[in-house]
């Protein structure tokens, strides 16, 4: 102080803070998905940074009174970002902008006509159907890629499948349709002298035998198409069985029958002998070992196609013709060996029997219709005389019309 007595005085400190202060920001471009470093911003007098409206994706720092930005931008956009001082007075910030540019990866899908080929597209050559990607430059600079997926539309996009292409009239057909895209303007050709114009799956009938190509014709997207497909139908004649017995009678004990197979547009076959057996042979001859009256044999006969067609006939089975006839006799009263009698038991029908016996004049001596009954030796009710006479025995056989006649000598003994 000044004046007065005595003088006084004081002391104190005062401290200067810094004033703070942070490098302009700046304005950058950027590319979607693309790293960024290197934006760095120097600061005095504060003790820390905050960070505003950064890009997704990017972070921000600060270090050693450095503010600093990087990462990588996900989402395209303007990002106008704010970098603001923390302590120190007074507080400093600055501004920029960063622009996200996107990255573009383009598909797209193309269908053209071969006369169309070759294709030219972003400096790439297709030949054929064919998938390809171009790595362009976008108008904001950054790498993109567009993929092509080039269709040639043509007859190998036909797709059809037949149920069954070989068969028998009246044969039914169905056809589907797998062809993708769907064609318009249809056109079935069915080589049969039907056609169609309708799209999708088909059914129809072969009413006719041969084989038949089909012809599909149709517009794809505008792209005309057609394709043959060469025998695609082949429809054989129903096959007719038909078959004879060589002798459709025989014994019982010689039961063989031999086939005759009489078969057309046929290739393999089933016989059935009605015994249970079967045979695949085109004409076998078959022995039965059962016994009975008859037996239907059966033929099925089947062309390539598995057609079928079957015949029946009957055959039969006769009882052998078993008989006995002497040739002496004694009509002497004795009770032996009294009568000409001859024996049959089995094999002919008993009611068309006839027994005549003949002198040696040719004279009929004695007649009978009934097989169990012979001579007694008597003619005009004496007795005939010693000697040779001639017998004939006429019969059917069972089971058929034909008549046997058969003929001996008999000698009387007295």
């Amino acid at each position: 102080t000044t004046g007065g007595c005595p003088p006084a005085s004081t002391t104190g400190t005062i401290t200067v803070i810094p004033q703070n202060t942070i490098e302009p920001g700046v304005s950058i471009d950027a590319c979607e998905n693309s790293t960024i470093d290197g934006l760095a911003f120097a600061t005095s007098g504060a003790t820390g940074v905050s960070f505003t409206n950064l890009p997704p994706g990017m972070i921000g720092a600060w270090l050693n009174d450095f503010a600093t930005i990087s990462g990588i931008p996900t989402t395209p956009g303007t990002y106008d970002y704010v970098i603001s001082t923390i302590g120190g007075c007074p507080p400093a910030s600055t501004a920029g902008q960063i622009t996200v540019s996107p990255v573009l990866n383009t598909v797209t899908s193309l269908n053209i006509c071969p006369d169309q080929l070759p294709y030219v597209w972003n400096g790439l050559v297709f030949l054929d159907s064919d998938t390809q990607t171009a790595t362009l430059t976008s108008s904001f600079g950054c790498d993109s890629l567009a993929t092509l997926n080039l269709t040639v539309v043509n007859a190998s996009l036909i797709d059809i499948e037949i149920d069954d292409n070989l068969g028998c009239p009246p044969f039914d057909v169905n056809i589907t349709d797998h062809t993708f895209p769907a064609p318009t303007n249809v056109t079935w050709d069915f080589g049969n002298g039907l056609t169609s114009s309708a799209v999708g799956n088909q059914s129809l009938t072969y009413n006719q035998t041969g084989c038949f190509d089909i012809t599909y014709t149709a517009d794809f997207l505008g792209c005309p198409a057609s394709i043959t497909f060469d025998d695609a139908i082949c429809v054989l004649p129903n096959p007719v069985a038909e078959f004879s017995v060589v002798d459709p009678i025989a014994s019982d004990i010689n039961p063989v029958f031999k086939m005759d197979n009489q078969s057309t547009f046929a290739t393999s076959y089933l016989w059935l002998f009605g015994d249970g057996n079967s045979s695949n042979q085109i004409a076998p001859t078959y022995t039965y070992t059962e016994i009975d009256d008859t037996y239907s044999i059966y033929l099925v006969a089947f062309n390539e196609a598995g057609c079928a067609d079957t015949a029946i006939q009957t055959i039969t089975i006769q009882e052998s013709i078993i008989y006995y006839v002497p040739n002496a006799f004694t009509p002497d009263g004795d009770k032996h060996n009294e009568r000409f009698q001859p024996v049959f038991t089995s094999g002919f029908e008993a009611l068309e029997f006839r027994l005549a016996i003949y002198n040696r004049w040719g004279e009929m001596v004695f007649e009978s219709y009934n097989s169990e009954i012979g001579w007694d030796g008597y003619y005009g009710g004496t007795p005939a005389q010693e000697g040779l006479y001639t017998w004939e025995i006429t019969y059917r056989e069972t089971g058929t019309q034909k008549k046997k006649q058969i003929h001996g000598h008999v000698t009387i003994l007295r």
